[in-house]
């Protein structure tokens, strides 16, 4: 996750505790979607800091590549429904 230099070791000062990083905290699988600026690299560094703090937990982050992610996505459209949203 791109942070600024510094942001890392300050995050811990600011950060709110929001649905989706308690969801993330008490769940066994969690996937981050969001905007731009929707604070899910800071979910995800507080998570990683949180969960790593117990060696019982094993976390693998996958990041796909941004340019495939949708290649092998196959949209199926009901005739009487609104168009998906991606």
């Amino acid at each position: 996750c791109e942070f600024a230099e510094g942001e890392r070791e300050r995050l811990p000062k600011y950060f709110v505790e929001t649905a989706a990083y308690n969801a993330g905290l008490h769940l066994s699988k969690t996937v981050l979607v969001g905007r731009i600026g929707a604070g899910k690299s800071a979910i995800h560094i507080m998570l990683m800091k949180a969960l790593s703090e117990d060696e019982r937990n094993y976390v693998i982050v996958l990041k796909p590549d941004p340019e495939n992610l949708l290649q092998d996505i196959e949209i199926c459209i009901d005739d009487n429904s609104s168009p998906p949203r991606i």
